[in-house]
């Protein structure tokens, strides 16, 4: 069928990936539907199309709700912890940027990692606020940032008094999470509220073998993308809240602002959906992940050259999401992104974050026994074929050597600059677009940022320096996408027109 459609590239693409039975590691946390509840399943099956409606009379309205989307989001409120929960219908990005300008005026100073998503700048563009950037530690073997401390925070809350807001992200994308306790405790001593990007940490709250939740914690302010790791629709969120930093009734008139006043019906169902299914197995749910976890692990343990990221590359105080599985490509000598090449297209096997130095998987609802037997039995391939083929189709040694040589490959981001104008005055101002070699020393007009994860490496308001430009390219050498750029050869850039 798929071939049959010249016309229709999206549908098209779809149709031709839903039958390549692919078996995938990343999001969203339905995985293929394997893992969405039944009863969503089978309405979609019996009615299809006739769930897609809008705000007709019983349905309720998402901007002022007071009947059955104000009831759903009581009970995701009941479910997760929180004192108030709204849905989301554009991704954890609206929640993010919602939280930044209900709690930050334009001026206002906002403490961030260095490590933020490009949502987390979005957010500072609209408010108009000003980030205090926080250099995060970084891995030196893995090549990855570690999550900030709270010895970090209150540093910066000294070196800057007049912060409004604090904002920190548990888990990063690799799975790593903060002592949020102790971090709760040194924010709140200054009467800050603090906002907690958990995008990827939706799960958190259903089993105790799991990092503890930031609403649990006692965090202000949490955004959860229910997609990526429950068995939400892509784009659907929570946002969740409690306590009296800040105000519900900001942060209602900001997503007034912010969200699509045509919201979907299906996201808004299987946010419910998705709800319910952990309120009434959620523990035994993930019991059943964790178990296929350990076995995997335990397989892995067995594969020569299969280094796992796990708690003795962490330090005192960080923990690890169990669901992702990290494994190195720096001991292959290959970057991450020529491991998930040849996953994909030797193996029909799909991981959720390429690297420089490593591959992450996601494990969640819906995966079975015979998924882990696939991974493990394709890593362990690839391994081989890395040994065997010098030279030849998969054997990326002399590529990664050369990366290295240059310092292209390196345990942190590069130089970590403060920015020179605030984002807000920097994206709004006036641009030019100039090569390459004329950027650098000049101040970025725009964000570019690999994707995934998406997080920027200039942004706007930042200095164009040699070392992170010559990052960027290695990453898009080594097969990366970087986003964000109005020229994505990176061959001119946008930067402020003095």
């Amino acid at each position: 069928m798929a071939d049959s459609l010249p016309h229709l590239p999206i549908l098209n693409a779809l149709l031709h990936h839903s039958q390549g039975n692919y078996r995938g590691f990343h999001t969203p946390g339905h995985h293929s539907g394997q893992g969405i509840h039944p009863d969503l399943a089978d309405a979609w099956r019996i009615t299809g199309l006739q769930l897609d409606l809008s705000e007709i009379p019983g349905l309720d309205n998402l901007a002022a709700p007071t009947a059955i989307i104000a009831q759903a989001q009581n009970l995701a409120a009941e479910t997760f912890g929180a004192e108030k929960t709204w849905f989301l219908i554009n991704g954890s990005t609206v929640g993010i940027s919602a939280a930044i300008m209900a709690t930050c005026g334009p001026g206002d100073r906002i403490l961030v990692p260095r490590t933020i998503h490009q949502s987390v700048l979005s957010g500072m563009i609209l408010a108009g606020a000003r980030p205090a950037l926080i250099t995060p530690d970084y891995d030196p073997v893995w090549g990855l940032a570690l999550p900030l401390n709270s010895e970090q925070i209150q540093a910066a809350l000294k070196q800057y008094p007049d912060t409004k807001a604090v904002l920190v992200i548990s888990p990063t994308y690799d799975g790593l999470c903060p002592d949020l306790v102790q971090i709760v405790e040194v924010v709140h001593q200054q009467n800050i509220p603090l906002i907690v990007d958990e995008a990827h940490g939706s799960h958190f709250q259903f089993h105790p073998q799991l990092p503890m939740s930031a609403i649990q914690a006692g965090a202000d302010v949490v955004i959860h993308s229910t997609h990526k790791t429950l068995s939400a629709f892509t784009q659907a969120a929570m946002l969740h809240h409690q306590g009296r930093r800040v105000s519900p009734t900001r942060i209602s008139q900001c997503l007034r602002v912010l969200q699509s006043s045509s919201p979907s019906y299906l996201l808004l169902a299987s946010l419910d959906v998705a709800r319910e299914q952990m309120a009434t197995e959620g523990e035994s749910l993930w019991a059943s992940v964790l178990g296929l976890v350990d076995d995997l692990n335990q397989a892995l343990d067995n594969l020569p050259s299969a280094i796992q990221l796990s708690a003795e590359f962490l330090p005192a105080g960080v923990t690890k999401d169990p669901t992702r599985v990290t494994l190195g490509t720096w001991p292959l000598k290959i970057t991450g992104y020529r491991a998930d090449d040849y996953l994909t297209q030797s193996h029909h096997l799909i991981g959720e974050l390429p690297t420089l130095n490593y591959l992450t998987f996601l494990l969640g609802l819906g995966h079975t026994r015979a998924d882990i037997n696939a991974l493990v039995q394709s890593w362990g391939q690839l391994i081989e074929t890395m040994a065997e083929n010098y030279g030849q189709k998969y054997l990326y040694t002399q590529e990664w050597q050369t990366l290295n040589q240059m310092g292209q490959i390196s345990p942190s981001l590069g130089p970590i600059t403060t920015p020179i104008v605030d984002p807000r005055t920097a994206f709004l101002g006036l641009q030019q677009q100039v090569p390459q070699a004329q950027a650098i020393n000049q101040i970025s007009a725009e964000w570019i940022c690999p994707y995934p994860p998406g997080i920027p490496w200039l942004f706007p308001g930042e200095l164009i320096t040699e070392p992170i430009m010559a990052q960027l390219l290695a990453i898009q050498q080594a097969g990366g996408i970087i986003a964000g750029a109005s020229d994505p050869t990176l061959q001119t850039l946008q930067i402020i027109d003095a």
